[in-house]
Parts: C-alpha cells; sequence; structure tokens
C-alpha cells in the first residue's frame, strides 16, 4: 500500500475516502460538506477526531 492511500481518512457521514496532506488538522469532505478534526496517530496514519464544529438548530 502506497503512502498516497495511507493518507486519507473516510467521512463518518458518506464513507467517501478523504485525502488528506500530512500534518493537516482540518478536512472537509467534498460530497457532504462536512469538517473534521484529524489528528496524527502516527506521522502516516490519520485519525478523525470528530467535527470541526457542532450542527446548529
Amino acid at each position: 500500500m502506497g503512502e498516497k492511500s495511507r493518507l486519507a481518512v473516510r467521512c463518518c457521514n458518506c464513507f467517501l475516502r478523504i485525502p488528506i496532506q500530512p500534518k493537516t488538522e482540518r478536512a472537509t469532505c467534498p460530497r457532504c460538506n462536512i469538517e473534521y478534526r484529524i489528528a496524527w496517530v502516527s506521522p502516516d496514519q490519520p485519525l478523525i477526531r470528530g467535527p470541526a464544529k457542532w450542527p446548529e438548530g
């Protein structure tokens, strides 16, 4: 598995793989437009910490 394919997270809403750059702190799903906070378990393993902001309503 190449490094490019590992530097991605899966959207918790629509399950689309979101490619991200190293050390990125936030990522937005291009399909459903939800922004996520990103944590780094290691330099090549990103993890979604949660939504960047809670939905209003």
